[in-house]
């Protein structure tokens, strides 16, 4: 009885996968059944019939991708395209519409590339803007204030300044004159119990944080005499 058993189970198997040869059936037939250790040294192989098991092994080496060397079922996207996540944002590329870019999945305002950020909060993407020419704050303005000089500048999102202020006293106090930097977010620096008669000049640079074109510029001076 052995025989036609054994016979039908490689015929059942050869039905479902017709793709294996006589040798694949051999191997799947002897690497799935049972090893009975009292059958050792009176059938050859020392092993008994499992049709289920051979069945799952059959199954596990079928190839429903024969065209694609990387899978051997249908993945995330099918047979044919890789599963693969190249910028790590948890979409396969092959759904991904911008596969190299970290923060989008599917071309914004700009493309794939480029950030859809709006910096100076100005209602247009910084990326469209030529030149990004509305980031450019205006001149920083000089007024006196009691005691106080303030320098008033414009405060825009993501822009921070560098304010070079230098003080001429008048030259009937033989004092020299002094120069200090200012680091800033905005919007204004104060100068405490200015000398009367003096000059104030102020230059200032600005750097945007976070533009698609980060913008550094030089003003020209702008001075003020402090009076009473």
């Amino acid at each position: 009885m052995a025989a036609p058993m054994v016979s039908g189970a490689l015929a059942l198997i050869a039905s479902q996968v017709p793709d294996l040869g006589a040798a694949d059936l051999k191997r799947l037939l002897m690497e799935s059944a049972f090893r009975v250790t009292g059958l050792e040294g009176f059938v050859e192989g020392g092993r008994f019939l499992n049709l289920k098991g051979m069945a799952v092994l059959a199954a596990s080496q079928t190839d429903n991708c024969p065209s694609d060397p990387s899978k051997r079922e249908p993945g995330v996207c099918g047979c044919g395209i890789a599963d693969t996540d190249s910028d790590g944002d948890g979409v396969a590329d092959c759904y991904d519409g911008c596969p190299s870019s970290t923060f989008k999945n599917a071309p914004g305002v700009c493309g794939c590339e480029v950030e859809d950020a709006d910096v100076n909060a100005n209602g247009l993407i910084d990326c469209l803007e030529t030149g990004i020419s509305t980031l450019v704050p205006a001149a920083p303005r000089l007024r006196t204030n009691r005691n106080q000089l303030l320098i008033l500048m414009q405060g825009l999102q993501g822009v921070r300044y560098y304010v070079q202020v230098t003080v001429s006293p008048p030259r009937r106090t033989r004092r020299r004159s002094s120069t200090t930097y200012y680091e800033a977010t905005g919007p204004n620096v104060v100068l405490r119990n200015p000398l009367v008669g003096s000059r104030v000049q102020v230059r200032y640079a600005y750097l945007v944080v976070g533009a698609t074109d980060e913008v550094s510029f030089r003003s020209d001076f702008t001075s003020r005499s402090i009076g009473r």
